[in-house]
């Protein structure tokens, strides 16, 4: 209620001026965390990691907090906001709602294939000659990646629209929003893909929302991650046990990969397990949120 007074009891250009300083503040805030990510030790010096992405993830709800955190701090609730304002908001949560089903698609993928390890495994002792048919079948690169088409993103949020006050604050936040969860779907998706076609299709749309410092940051990763490519290091680790295990039982010895293996693939199953909660209770929230904004837009409901 203090707040509420403090903001309608000033000069016009001391609340443009607070206005302007929290949006900001907001962005500031979320690029601190984007940065983070780039800090030693640096996430391709050897490869990606699934720890890597599953903080690049915690990016979106942490953002998506503090934007609700800005919308409170100008008093603008979605009840209040004009059609321009609702309609960048509707166009961040699409993309983040069709990303998010992306990312559990190559996910459950990913799965599959680990369930099909873990069953070769399974016939190991009982069956060897079984279990190497069903492994060597698993062996290619091909066995953990997926050929997972995402449409080129569409970079609408950095047109100017018609807004003004605190509803054009609340459109420049979702335009950095949008290059935030364009850049971090990417990563997710050609990470848990093998593939770096994502990655680099979805960074075009992000690089040309994001402000430069953010950019040239980026950029750095960028080659490196074209170098290295964009897989795992726990499915290369998981690769690499696949193939030396396949290597001993083609030349009837005991391999101590085995145990090795069905550890990885433990790990694998609880790793992708957490990410998948985490996907889904993201996808909740966003699609509430987007109902309200949609129930908020109807004709008398302001």
């Amino acid at each position: 209620m203090e707040d509420h007074f403090f903001h309608h009891n000033q000069p016009d250009h001391l609340q443009s001026q607070l206005f302007s300083s929290l949006l900001e503040s907001f962005e500031s805030d979320v690029s601190s965390r984007f940065k983070s990510l780039f800090l030693n030790p640096r996430p391709v010096s050897e490869y990606i990691s699934f720890s890597w992405i599953h903080r690049c993830f915690e990016l979106l709800p942490y953002m998506n907090r503090a934007f609700s955190k800005l919308v409170v701090e100008l008093d603008h609730p979605m009840s209040k906001w004009e059609a321009d304002a609702a309609e960048a908001y509707l166009s961040y949560s699409l993309n983040l709602l069709e990303h998010m089903n992306l990312i559990s698609s190559s996910i459950s993928h990913l799965g599959q294939t680990r369930v099909c390890l873990s069953h070769a495994l399974s016939l190991a002792d009982a069956s060897p000659s079984n279990a190497l048919e069903r492994l060597k079948a698993l062996q290619p690169e091909e066995a953990f990646t997926k050929d997972l088409k995402v449409e080129e993103t569409k970079e609408d949020g950095d047109q100017e629209r018609a807004c003004s006050g605190k509803d054009l604050l609340v459109h420049k936040a979702l335009i950095f929003m949008k290059g935030i969860e364009f850049w971090v779907c990417g990563i997710l998706l050609s990470a848990l893909t093998g593939d770096p076609k994502p990655y680099m299709g979805m960074r075009t749309g992000a690089t040309k929302l994001l402000n430069s410092s953010l950019v040239s940051l980026e950029s750095g990763f960028y080659e490196e991650l074209l170098e290295k490519g964009s897989v795992l290091k726990e499915v290369r680790d998981i690769k690499g046990s696949v193939a030396c295990l396949v290597a001993a039982m083609e030349d009837g010895k005991s391999s101590n990969e085995v145990g090795e293996l069905k550890m990885r693939l433990e790990g694998l199953e609880k790793m992708l397990d957490g990410l998948s909660k985490e996907v889904d209770g993201l996808f909740s929230e966003m699609l509430a949120s987007r109902n309200q904004v949609i129930d908020c837009s109807r004709p008398g409901t302001h």
